[in-house]
């Protein structure tokens, strides 16, 4: 009987993989940096998986503060003077300067209208959103030189090959 079948994970293997990976992420910042660091690992990932149905949510799109600036700038450009439009940004540094370099907080009707402007302005889409993973695993190394010889010859025959980037 074959130690290791050549046979591509299932989803839910891939899933549990994942999870496991997530957990290993969180130690990227302990690994030494350079390239080519030699690794061979063969894991035993056992444990229970936990996957939610996915449903709706709602994404709202805000607009680039940029765009909303400049139509802003349009619009009153024809009710102000060119002049006063011109000496905005030498305006808005000297507000800045003289806040420790932050602009002050502007009156609380000024924020109110500019919420229900952005908000006014922020499409807000229906769209389908997965559901989540949760796994409670244990995670082994496996001694591979501590395997007999041809159980260890079998795993490495039967081994994939994948090229991963994070």
């Amino acid at each position: 009987m074959p130690v290791m079948e050549a046979t591509e994970l299932t989803p839910l293997e891939w899933l549990a993989v994942g999870i496991v990976a997530r957990e290993a992420g969180k130690h990227r910042d302990d690994v030494e940096v350079g390239n080519g660091q030699e690794v061979d690992l063969m894991l035993r990932v056992q444990g229970r998986l936990d996957v939610r149905p996915g449903g709706m949510s709602q994404r709202h799109q805000k607009p680039s503060p940029e765009k909303l600036l400049a139509c802003i700038l349009a619009a009153l450009s024809s009710d102000a003077s060119s002049e006063a439009l011109s000496d905005l940004p030498a305006y808005l540094r000297r507000l800045a300067a003289e806040n420790g370099g932050i602009l002050p907080a502007p009156e609380e009707g000024y924020v109110a209208m500019a919420t229900g402007l952005v908000k006014a302005l922020s499409p807000s889409t229906e769209i389908p959103r997965r559901g989540s993973t949760k796994g409670n695993f244990r995670v082994g190394r496996i001694d591979t030189a501590r395997l007999p010889q041809a159980a260890a010859s079998e795993i490495k025959r039967n081994t994939r090959s994948i090229r991963l980037e994070d």
